[in-house]
Order: structure tokens, then C-alpha cells, then sequence
């Protein structure tokens, strides 16, 4: 199997991990693989599972299994690959894959032999590991990558040969899948709900950014890396196509900084950003974070100015802010979109929901209680 960012791994088979639970909408097949995925880093693993729609391949006791699963489960993998071992291109090469892998099965894998593992063909590995036990059954065993390793070595070409067979079988299939992103779009949370479309004069984009921001916050870290995020909203008011408004992008950021106020004083400093993982830059040099800088930072990390971001989004941005000149283009991005301008007019929308309210004070509450004060 390959786990987390792409490494063949043994497991126990205690229990097969379902996609049950996870961002994906596991209500549908492919959400269901992609959850599986995200849940399978310990025990034995599950890709597919049994159903009666969608795309499907034969198995045990005369099942049908989801192909759909499947290939979500090989794009997961394929996507923390090309982003963590690999340059985050969209594509994984062979020698993205051994690398991910620590194998040298890439070779093997890539039946059609134009240089990279393609969905199909991951899932074609699945499939045939799966079969090693004598049926396909949604479950791989924790001895069936060792007995693959072994058949491979001995008759590479051979197993090549019948992992094309699988591949051929499902490539059809395999283009017309598609894996679509949960996301966050501000339609719900303590703030103003999203107006029907077309009243323009009703819109409250800043409720719209505060709710996405209050979500995202308190999504866990993994499951949001793979969710799309609405951070910015635009004001068909004006204009044809809409223009993207900075104030909905600061009513987002600022909730964001409310989950890394570790001291509960209002404020974030640039340790507290640090330890909640962030890469935020120090513009105005005040030893504090604002929601405006770190807007700032979001805005260069959303390559195609769509107003979200993305998990290629996400990678491509931890890799810029490793750049020596990051504080440079974060500065830019600052004065480029008159972030200041925005920042001096700008205020938070009231909440609707004043359970919320009581539930950010309980949290401020017990961080206190706790000691919590490590802002520097």
C-alpha cells in the first residue's frame, strides 16, 4: 500500500479501514475511496468497497466493487506523491514514485510506458495486490506487497504484462472519473448566511468570509489540506464578472488567527503563528501577525486569483515560502492589492449565532485555565 505521501508499507490486519468518515462526501463511491485513504495509516487497508452503482469490477462471492473507490484511492495517493516526494506538477514520474515508494517498482507499474504512474495504473496494482489472496474483495493483506515485491522480481515482465491486463480493462473507466474537492464556500456558520443568488443589494460578503474562516479553523488540519477554501468573495455589484473583495478576505483571516491566539489576548504574535505551523511574514515589523499580512500571504499562494485555494495551491505555497525571497513577495502582494486601504475601514460582521460566542469564550477560558500564556 502506499501511505501518507507515497511509502509501500506492511500493516497488521486488524481491521480494514473504511472511508466511512473524512471530508469526502462518503455517501458517493469516490468519496468514499478518498476518506479510505486519509484513514489508512495504521491496521490493514481498504480501497474499495462493495456497491451497486457506478463504475464496478467483479469480486468475491460474486460482489461487484467500486471502481470509483478505487481510483479515488489511487488519486489520493498519487497527489500527496507528486506533492511531498515529487515537484507538484500534477503528474507523478517513475522517479517520483520510487522515491515516495522506496521501491523500484515504477518500472513495472507504468504498463503504458510513457514515463509517469497514471491513476489507472496504480489502481491496476491495487487491483491485481488485491487478487493475490484468490479473490478481490476491497481489502489488501499486510503480506500482499512483500508477495508482489517477490513475483516481480522473479517475472517482471510477466506481471507486467497482467497489470496491463487490469489497466486495459479500466481505462475507460478511468477517464471519465473524476474526484471532486470538498469545500468550504461560507454558506454556513455564526455568520450571515449566503443570500439567494441575484440579490446582489443583500450580499454580505464579509459574513460569507467570516464563516469560511470560522470553518477552516476549526477543521482538522488533514482533512483540510484536501478541502477547497473560499477565502475571498466577489461583489457582482461591480461589475460584469465581479470584483474580489479584500474585505471578505480579512473577516476569513481573522478567524483563522483566532485558532492560533494561544494566550487568548487578542492578538497573535509571530511565535504563536509559528507554532500553529504558519509562515505568515511580519510586515509593519510590530512582532505581531495581522489579518491583512496574512492575507497578504494567502493571496500569493492562490496561483490563478480565484479567490481559493486549493490543495496544489496549499503545496505550492509551503514550497514558496521557503524561497529566500518570501518576505519580499508577501510585502509585494501587501502593497499590490492595497491591503493597508482595506485594513483601515475594514470591520467584523456581528454574529447571528450566539452559541458560537459562548463556545469561543469556553475555549479562551479553558486555554487560560490551562496556562497557555507562550505568546513572545
Amino acid at each position: 500500500m502506499i501511505s501518507n505521501y507515497g511509502s509501500f508499507s506492511q500493516f497488521n490486519l486488524n481491521k480494514s479501514i473504511a472511508g466511512n468518515n473524512g471530508p469526502f462526501d462518503a455517501k458517493t463511491n469516490e468519496g468514499w475511496g478518498a476518506n479510505a485513504y486519509l484513514n489508512a495509516k495504521s491496521g490493514g487497508f481498504s480501497y474499495t468497497k462493495e456497491t451497486t452503482t457506478g463504475n464496478t469490477i467483479s469480486g468475491a462471492n460474486n460482489k461487484n466493487f467500486s471502481l470509483d473507490s478505487a481510483f479515488a484511492f489511487s488519486e489520493m495517493t498519487l497527489k500527496t506523491t507528486d506533492g511531498k516526494a515529487g515537484n507538484s506538477d500534477g503528474k507523478v514520474s517513475l522517479n517520483e514514485f520510487n522515491k515516495g515508494s522506496g521501491t523500484s517498482l515504477g518500472s513495472i507499474l507504468d504498463v503504458d510506458g510513457d514515463g509517469f504512474i497514471g491513476r489507472s495504473e496504480l489502481t491496476s496494482y491495487y487491483l491485481f495486490t488485491d487478487s493475490l489472496d484468490g479473490s478481490i474483495d476491497g481489502n489488501v493483506n499486510q503480506n500482499a506487497g512483500s508477495v508482489f515485491n517477490v513475483l516481480a522480481t522473479i517475472a517482471p515482465e510477466t506481471i507486467k504484462n497482467m497489470l496491463k491486463g487490469n489497466n486495459d480493462q479500466i481505462k475507460a473507466s478511468d477517464a471519465e472519473f473524476k474526484l471532486t474537492a470538498p469545500i468550504i464556500d461560507g454558506s454556513k456558520g455564526p455568520y450571515k448566511s449566503r443570500v439567494p443568488e441575484g440579490n446582489v443589494g443583500g450580499a454580505d460578503l464579509e459574513s460569507l468570509g467570516a464563516n469560511a474562516g470560522y470553518e477552516a479553523a476549526r477543521t482538522n488540519k488533514n482533512n483540510l489540506l484536501f478541502t477547497d477554501v473560499q477565502y475571498l468573495y466577489k461583489n457582482p455589484s461591480l461589475g460584469p464578472n465581479g470584483v474580489l473583495s479584500k474585505e471578505s478576505g480579512l473577516a476569513y483571516e481573522t478567524e483563522m488567527l483566532k485558532v492560533q491566539d494561544r494566550n487568548c489576548d487578542g492578538k497573535v504574535s509571530i511565535y504563536e503563528n509559528k507554532l500553529s505551523g504558519g509562515t505568515a511574514v511580519d510586515i509593519n515589523e510590530d512582532g505581531f501577525i495581522s489579518a491583512g499580512e496574512l492575507l497578504a500571504e494567502t493571496m500569493i499562494w492562490d496561483k490563478n486569483n480565484d479567490g481559493k485555494i486549493t490543495y496544489e495551491e496549499r503545496l505550492y505555497g509551503k514550497k514558496l515560502s521557503q524561497s529566500d525571497d518570501y518576505s519580499t513577495k508577501v510585502k509585494q502582494s501587501y502593497d499590490d492589492n492595497k491591503i493597508s486601504d482595506a485594513e483601515n475601514t475594514f470591520q467584523m460582521p456581528e454574529k447571528t449565532n450566539t452559541n458560537a460566542d459562548f463556545m469561543q469564550k469556553l475555549f479562551e477560558l479553558i486555554m487560560q485555565l490551562l496556562g497557555l500564556n507562550i505568546a513572545k
